[in-house]
């Protein structure tokens, strides 16, 4: 009687797999955040992971990648991998009455991002000074960023009518600038605003940036 070989692709070494690579990618955001890109080693990181340099080269390919798959796990909150704009709280913006909501409901979701970023986006932003490699990365992201949210901000706007004395490019470009984690750690990390008033004041310079009229809870758009 043959016995069948055992596979190597069992759900056992799957889930052993995925335990890896999260804790080598939280071993890295770890020291990414305490000795910067360049001053942080994969050897540093596969010693503190209890793992090879070998195996994170296996798993990831190359440093920038590391901290590439750092920084998406850090944008969507967790491991899985599905694209932010697919993700559950963004679909749910459109499920959402009134404009008002949709915008309450996506600061919520934009300051929640923000927080778990702020760390990352510092490493990526001082690498990015002088290493071509994490520039070009960095470029990539916030390509794939400006995407997003203009994909969102459609979903927030719906019907209403936006400014006429600037294009939705140009619209496009403001909101960006507005959620930007940059701003986020100027007015949260170094002036010390509460969570509760960054949303609020987010959510008030956004309606007065992109729309052509004020709407409120208790104001219809007018005719």
């Amino acid at each position: 009687m043959s016995i069948a070989p055992r596979s190597y692709d069992s759900p056992r070494r799957r889930a052993a797999a995925e335990r890896t690579r999260h804790r080598i990618l939280h071993t890295a955001g770890r020291l990414f955040s305490e000795g910067g890109y360049a001053g942080t080693s994969i050897r540093a990181v596969a010693s503190a992971a209890g793992t090879s340099p070998e195996n994170i080269y296996l798993v990831f390919g190359t440093k920038t990648a590391l901290l590439a798959a750092w920084i998406d796990v850090a944008v969507v909150g967790d491991h899985d991998p599905v694209p932010f704009v697919d993700r559950a709280e963004a679909r749910a913006l459109a499920d959402l009455a009134t404009f008002e909501d949709r915008l309450a409901a996506a600061m919520s979701i934009t300051t929640a991002v923000n927080e778990r970023v702020a760390a990352p986006f510092a490493v990526l932003d001082a690498a990015a000074q002088s290493d071509p490699d994490i520039a070009a990365l960095a470029s990539r992201l916030e390509a794939s960023r400006r995407q997003d949210i203009a994909q969102l901000l459609g979903v927030v706007l719906g019907e209403l009518p936006v400014r006429e004395d600037l294009s939705r490019a140009a619209i496009d470009d403001l909101v960006c600038a507005l959620v930007s984690v940059h701003l986020y750690r100027a007015l949260v990390l170094t002036a010390g605003w509460s969570r509760r008033r960054y949303e609020r004041e987010l959510g008030r310079q956004i309606r007065h940036a992109v729309l052509r009229f004020e709407v409120s809870p208790t104001t219809a758009p007018p005719p």
